[in-house]
């Protein structure tokens, strides 16, 4: 849609104009990573490129859309720059990373894509370069890092969920140093204040499971536990009816011969939505009642 688009078309300006603040670099013809992140970053945009070339190859085009912005949006933008600025890490692999994507991005968006080209310090217009699949591969630092942010991301469900300052962690052996590695960047992304390795889960507690573990509040930490309790009751109730009028519609042979099959298939992802967050609530709520 054009408003998709427009977002698209915003998000990459702000992106570059991010990534070039303070700095006169422009992107280099290689790739040459200093730490696993940005290992991480570069097997991910050489999957990106593998399965972009792939789906255009069958085209696929729309498909092809989807893989870069999926990439460029959730990967690097939410993820990577924002790794960047916690770390206070060098700009050169986002600049590299920036422009492969405008090479894979200019048959969609030739302008915008131009004009960063010449930005990021290109001599060639795009589509008159020479253009050769990025090869990159380090499955130890992308399954490290995806760990991680799996990490981060429970951190900030139970953030989300409990409001607390402090969370504990306890997680296989194997991941122990990387929880004490991230632990500043886990902070800083996860809006913690302070964050515990202990070996044993208290038995009233919030948690929330991650790849390699699991992360919780004790009970006892949160504050007006019957307002909380009271609250997710009625995001149960809420989440029940709507779960109900749902079904009720996709039980209606009427509505299924008249609606869309992508309608259909939303409201069915829909229903999946809503019963994982009645699940997560159910939970939440047998911690705090305990």
């Amino acid at each position: 849609s054009f408003e998709l688009g427009r977002n698209f078309a915003n998000k990459i300006w702000n992106a570059a104009r991010f990534i070039m603040m303070d700095t006169d670099e422009t992107a280099p013809e290689k790739a040459v990573p200093e730490d696993e992140y940005d290992r991480w970053i570069l097997t991910l945009l050489s999957r990106t490129e593998k399965n972009f070339n792939q789906a255009v190859k069958q085209y696929r085009l729309s498909d092809g859309a989807q893989i870069i912005y999926e990439f460029f949006w959730k990967d690097f933008c939410d993820w990577y720059l924002e790794i960047m600025k916690s770390k206070s890490k060098k700009k050169h692999i986002a600049l590299f990373v920036l422009k492969r994507v405008m090479q894979l991005l200019n048959p969609y968006m030739p302008y915008i894509t131009e004009e960063m080209n010449q930005i990021l310090g290109s001599k060639n217009v795009i589509h008159k370069g020479e253009y050769e699949e990025f090869d990159f591969d380090d499955k130890e630092s992308a399954e490290k890092i995806e760990n991680i942010k799996s990490y981060i991301i429970a951190l900030r469900t139970l953030l989300q969920e409990t409001n607390s300052k402090s969370a504990s962690v306890k997680c296989e052996k194997n991941f122990l140093s990387e929880v004490k590695e991230s632990n500043e960047l886990a902070l800083k992304l996860s809006k913690f204040e302070k964050i515990d390795i202990i070996d044993d889960k208290p038995k009233k507690a919030v948690a929330v499971p991650f790849s390699k573990g699991i992360v919780f509040v004790n009970a006892e930490q949160i504050e007006n536990i019957g307002e909380k309790i009271t609250k997710y009751e009625k995001d149960m109730r809420q989440i029940e009816n709507e779960i109900e009028k749902t079904e009720r519609n996709l039980a209606n042979e009427g509505f299924l011969k008249k609606a869309d099959e992508s309608v259909i298939e939303m409201m069915k992802e829909k229903v999946k939505d809503f019963m994982s967050k009645r699940d997560r609530i159910s939970e939440i709520l047998k911690s705090l009642r305990k």
